[in-house]
């Protein structure tokens, strides 16, 4: 019928990231909404959709980040805890740290790791569009030798550190700089076979899902591999500083209703006197080592290589007593 007015549903772009916003205009059929009613709709869509997504994109990043950082900061409290407790022949399992116990540990050794991958995060995002520049003002030949001579190198690289990591990485002074030295030869040659992807097909995916989850899985095994020998060692070394100083480490002193049969170089047992006092026994010349739950794990004070690791349980009839060393 002449004149009659129809509902139209109308599909709004707006230059916004955010949802397709749909608005419901009465108009005529056939004409099209003008270019007010388009603009108008498009404030509304920016105004109305846009906060609320960025806020969720902002906190989605900020968690996903946390949550990445605290995983690695455990990791890293782990391995470097392990390696402290099997230099003093403790197993790992004995000890019990909760999630925040492990990232404490970790605060002085995950600073290292994080200071570096940021210096080269931020190395990256300044070379990456000066190389990209470059490039767009060459010639197609010059650009393809370009991007295969990166390719090349990064792939000699990531083969020269795999045959030296696997071979003869027992006897190198670090080992884990072989490893670090493969993840970066194949981030190398990844980031020229990607960039040489999208500068001749413009595409980003152009190895496929399959072929980029590979590549990522072969770096961060790299990475994690040079990481977990450089935590094994810096764990070993501060066991050995610790051993070296016992004198600077709390002083312990265990008193018992009973008789314990504590026993190492430099421990002591006293008698205590006094028939009616709730403790009989006395231990002298222990020194702390970590606490987990309710096991106190205790050095003896001239404790060595082949000494005992002393661990006692709280307990009713047991009282630790911990005081600072004299001197200190």
């Amino acid at each position: 019928m002449a004149g009659r007015q129809d509902t139209q549903r109308v599909r709004i772009r707006p230059t916004t990231v955010g949802h397709t916003r749909w608005r419901t205009s009465k108009r005529g059929a056939g004409q099209a909404p003008s270019l007010a009613e388009n603009g108008e709709a498009v404030s509304e869509a920016a105004e109305v959709i846009q906060e609320p997504i960025s806020v969720r994109a902002a906190v989605g990043f900020f968690a996903g980040q946390v949550g990445g950082l605290t995983a690695l900061a455990y990791y890293v409290g782990y391995v470097q805890t392990g390696a402290t407790l099997r230099y003093f022949g403790v197993p790992s399992s004995l000890v019990e740290f909760s999630t925040a116990q492990y990232v404490v540990r970790a605060a002085g050794s995950a600073l290292s790791p994080i200071m570096l991958a940021g210096f080269l995060t931020a190395i990256f995002a300044l070379i990456h569009p000066q190389l990209v520049g470059a490039l767009q003002k060459k010639s197609p030949l010059i650009r393809r030798r370009i991007l295969g001579t990166i390719t090349w190198i990064g792939l000699c690289q990531a083969g020269t550190a795999a045959a030296l990591a696997f071979g003869v990485a027992g006897y190198v002074p670090n080992p884990a700089v072989f490893w670090l030295l493969l993840a970066a030869g194949l981030a190398v040659s990844f980031y020229g076979l990607a960039l040489r992807a999208r500068t001749y097909t413009g595409r980003h995916d152009s190895f496929g899902p399959v072929a980029q989850l590979a590549v990522v899985a072969l770096i961060l095994g790299a990475l994690f591999g040079g990481l977990s020998i450089y935590l094994q060692e810096r764990g070993t070394k501060v066991a050995r500083a610790v051993s070296l100083s016992l004198e600077s480490q709390p002083y312990v002193r265990v008193l018992s209703a009973s008789p314990l049969s504590v026993s190492g170089p430099g421990i002591t047992e006293i008698q205590l006197s006094g028939e009616e006092g709730a403790y009989q026994y006395g231990y002298e010349g222990l020194v702390f080592l970590i606490r987990s739950e309710d096991r106190h794990f205790l050095l003896p004070r001239e404790w060595a290589p082949g000494a005992p690791v002393i661990v006692l349980v709280e307990q009713e009839g047991i009282r630790f007593e911990y005081y600072r060393a004299p001197g200190w």
